[in-house]
C-alpha cells in the first residue's frame, strides 16, 4: 500500500548541483520464519538539485565508435555509438545524432544516419549512447559524426575517420 514519508536535506552553503540519493525499502521479516523466507526490497532514487549559481556543464563527446560484432539476436551486426562524459555536477538532458558516412572515391557517401534516444546524465558517468544499425557494413574507410545537444544546447560535435573491417561479403545498402 502507499506510504508517505518525508525527507529533509539540509546541504551545507557552499554546494551547488546535482546530488543523489538512494531510499531502501524493506518488508520485514515475519517473526517465528524459519527455512527460505521471501522479503521484497526496492530502491527509490532522490535527486536533489541546489538551487542559487548554476553550476558549469562539464560534458562532453569523447568518442565516436563502429563496431561489428553479435548483436541481441546473436547475429553478427554493425552497431554505432558515441561516449558521453558527465565531469561537472549538472543533471542533464542529452539528444543529438549519429551519421555514418563511407568513402567512395574521393568523396563521402551518406550510409546512414540515425538518432539518439533523449536521457538524462548525472554527474561523475560516461555513457555510450547509439544503436545496433540492423546490418552488416563492409570493410572500407567510414567517417563517424555525432552532435549533441545538452540541455537543449549543441556541443562541440566529434568526428573520426575508421578503417573498419567489417563483414568481407557484405553488400553496402545506403539509407
Amino acid at each position: 500500500q502507499p506510504v508517505e514519508f518525508s525527507v529533509r536535506v539540509d546541504p551545507p552553503a557552499n554546494a551547488r548541483g546535482a546530488y543523489f540519493v538512494g531510499v531502501v525499502v524493506e518488508e520485514p521479516r515475519p517473526e517465528g520464519a524459519t527455512g527460505i523466507t521471501v522479503r521484497t526490497r526496492f530502491l527509490i532514487p532522490l535527486i536533489v538539485q541546489i538551487q542559487g549559481r548554476s553550476v558549469r556543464q562539464q560534458i562532453a563527446a569523447s568518442d565516436v565508435i563502429m563496431t561489428y560484432a553479435p548483436g541481441e539476436s546473436g547475429e553478427l551486426t554493425t552497431s554505432a555509438f558515441v561516449e558521453v562524459s558527465n565531469n561537472g555536477l549538472s543533471y542533464s538532458r542529452l539528444a543529438g545524432s549519429i551519421r555514418v558516412d563511407r568513402k567512395d572515391g574521393d568523396k563521402w557517401r551518406a550510409v546512414t544516419r540515425f538518432d539518439l534516444v533523449e536521457r538524462s546524465i548525472i554527474p561523475g558517468v560516461t555513457l555510450k549512447l547509439g544503436k545496433d544499425l540492423e546490418r552488416r557494413l563492409p570493410w572500407g574507410t567510414y567517417r563517424l559524426h555525432a552532435e549533441l545537444l545538452v540541455d537543449g544546447r549543441r556541443i562541440s560535435p566529434v568526428e573520426k575517420e575508421i578503417l573498419f573491417e567489417g563483414d568481407a561479403e557484405a553488400t553496402l545498402a545506403y539509407d
